[in-house]
């Protein structure tokens, strides 16, 4: 073999099978499919282009994962025609360079196995798979990973334990007719020391499959699976070793159960919290400022924080990648508040931090810096600063994660962003189209992530006059956040507005007012009374009673707004001239005039002397004096 090829095959663990005859060749691979052990087998297929002709009809459409690599030698690609089916037959390349060749199945094995090794993270919805021991099917996956990797770390070195033998004899009765795998659970028993239990979790070995296996049927609670619980509660009870309430509040915050995880942290904080040093003390404040971080309470995490860094800071030998973390969580508060330029100063010292530590510029830390910087300028309508960042975040992270990682998608969902504030809506749809893809493949269909991203499509769709589309994006985004009973969000109120503004722009009033007044609900529910959101809806709600030709009830709504709304708010001027409309519908000319004068004077102070809006009142004021 290509010496290039033989580090593949090692460092990969890969079986090789070497064919002459087509015929045999086909037996194997058809053998392999019909092995229920081994149906979760990739095979990545070399053939020359003289053979594959023939060989590649036959077996493009078994059941086995399949990729095919034809290999033509010194002749033309042109010259094999064919292979102009390449499309039908899922054929991933043709080449007639060796090192492009092994370059490409190199590429692909690395994107495979990273994907294999986080599909159950990511990919544990199946609407006929079973629930996994009473909790949700994601979080629960979720913990249950967590915790098998937790106990791999607290396994005994020592080969008494009753539960690894337990573990032992299943995985060996599971791998009974595959010597290559009987081999690596004998190594497993013999070599195996806490140190390595990710070492062995992501190998490519009998533990990550069997694994996987259950992750991915989610029947951990059923049949043989349940060793696997078991072997985990005998362990805690020989070993006398419980998770750390840190450790558990970790799980439950990751699982999204903020309040519960609070709790833990809290609880640790009063009852250990003198006996924690500096650092630890930091990252205990830390975690509690991502809960509220996580309920959208800023002020709360923003404290929180404040009293991380302090203690990090405290400390004899302060840890600077917390720092960095610390900094990179405050900017984005200030970024969700729409303080932008606080958000950027904190920004720019965590990646000022990044840049000088371990990988620097080419860590993934850096990226999401990029990233958030790039949001953030785009925010500020600096919009080629914010392009220029996302470039550099989206260069970073292709240089270290597959092009499939949701990292990746996230940088797409930036990029989209910029386009959509440019109204540029086919560009920022096709950014957004590719982040979704990408997500899709690792997350489940009521992922929490997409609520964001089906958002922002929503609002792209609307920006097309896509308005159905754009509806019905939006009522996705609903549905999940609604699917997962959490806590009523900002988030949640955005989407009734959005959909509610869609509506209005579809001519559909009377679902456009629904829409408005159960995102007022939600922001009365969670938003202080003097909240900049309340106000916006109340004119929201305002404008769809004036479509409605109810005028006075349009003035009460208007009125309202405005006194949530800072004196130098443009939406003041268009409430006060809506208002004016209003009055002059219901022939009231003196209050019509009034609230004209009132939406000039406004604008005065917020446009600039030549802004449209302030020569079209000026024009509607005189024509009403001169009546």
């Amino acid at each position: 073999l290509n010496h290039d090829f033989s580090t593949i095959v090692s460092e990969h663990e890969l079986t090789i099978k070497l064919y002459n005859d087509p015929d045999e060749c086909i037996d194997y691979v058809t053998s392999i499919n019909n092995k229920d052990n081994e149906k979760d087998t990739k095979i990545y297929f070399i053939v020359s282009d003289i053979i594959g002709e023939y060989l590649i009809p036959l077996i493009y459409q078994i059941e086995q994962s399949l990729i095919i690599y034809i290999y033509c030698q010194d002749r033309l690609i042109n010259e094999l025609k064919w292979l102009s089916r390449t499309q039908e037959y899922n054929i991933r390349g043709i080449y007639n360079n060796l090192h492009s060749l092994f370059k490409i199945i190199y590429k692909d094995i690395v994107v495979e196995q990273y994907y294999q090794q986080n599909q159950f993270l990511f990919n544990c919805w199946n609407k006929n798979e079973t629930v996994l021991c009473q909790l949700s099917s994601e979080n629960g996956t979720f913990m249950w990973y967590q915790i098998i990797i937790d106990l791999l770390f607290r396994l005994p070195s020592t080969h008494t334990s009753v539960g690894l033998n337990d573990l032992l004899k299943y995985c060996r009765q599971e791998y009974k007719d595959n010597q290559k795998e009987l081999n690596k659970i004998q190594e497993f028993e013999e070599y195996y020391t806490p140190d390595k239990a990710i070492y062995w979790y992501t190998k490519d070995s009998f533990l990550y499959r069997l694994l996987n296996k259950a992750f991915r049927q989610q029947n951990i609670d059923h049949n043989d699976e349940n060793l696997l619980i078991d072997f985990y509660r005998t362990e805690l009870a020989q070993r006398k070793m419980p998770i750390t309430l840190c450790t558990f509040g970790i799980y439950l915050n990751r699982m999204g159960e903020y309040l519960k995880a609070r709790y833990y942290f809290e609880k640790l904080l009063r009852e250990n919290g003198q006996d924690l040093d500096c650092v630890n003390m930091a990252i205990l404040y830390h975690n509690i400022g991502q809960t509220y971080q996580s309920t959208d309470e800023y002020d709360k995490a923003l404290e929180y924080f404040q009293k991380s860094i302090q203690f990090n800071m405290q400390s004899s030998t302060p840890s600077f990648d917390l720092l960095s973390i610390l900094c990179n969580g405050t900017g984005l508060i200030y970024l969700e508040s729409k303080k932008c330029e606080q958000a950027l100063t904190y920004l720019r010292k965590s990646l000022a931090i990044t840049l000088k530590l371990g990988d620097g510029e080419k860590s993934l830390l850096a990226a999401t810096l990029y990233m958030n910087i790039g949001n953030c300028y785009t925010e500020m309508l600096n919009y080629t600063k914010a392009l220029q960042s996302q470039e550099k975040a989206l260069e970073i992270a292709l240089s270290i994660l597959p092009e499939i990682h949701p990292d990746i998608a996230s940088i797409y969902e930036g990029f989209s962003t910029i386009y959509q504030h440019q109204k540029q809506y086919d560009l920022a749809r096709d950014y957004n189209l590719k982040s979704i893809k990408i997500k899709s493949k690792y997350l489940h269909s009521k992922h929490l992530s997409l609520v964001t991203a089906y958002n922002n499509l929503g609002t792209i769709y609307g920006g097309l006059e896509e308005y159905d589309k754009s509806i019905e994006t939006y009522e996705k985004a609903i549905d999940i956040h609604n699917y997962h009973q959490r806590p009523l969000s900002k988030l949640l109120s955005t989407l009734y507005s959005n959909v509610g503004m869609v509506y209005n722009k579809n001519l559909q009033h009377d679902k456009a007012c629904k829409c408005f007044q159960k995102a007022l609900e939600i922001q009365q529910a969670i938003l202080d009374h003097d909240s900049l959101n309340i106000g916006l809806t109340y004119i929201q709600l305002g404008e769809t009673h004036r479509f409605l030709k109810q005028n006075e009830q349009a003035i009460i709504y208007y009125e309202m707004g405005i006194k949530f709304l800072p004196r130098d708010h443009l939406s003041i001027s268009t409430a006060y001239l809506s208002i004016g409309v209003c009055y002059l519908s219901l022939m009231n000319h003196t209050d019509g005039l009034k609230n004209l004068k009132l939406a000039y004077e406004n604008a005065l102070r917020t446009l600039p002397s030549d802004h449209p809006l302030i020569q079209q009142l000026q024009m509607n004021i005189q024509i009403l004096q001169n009546k």
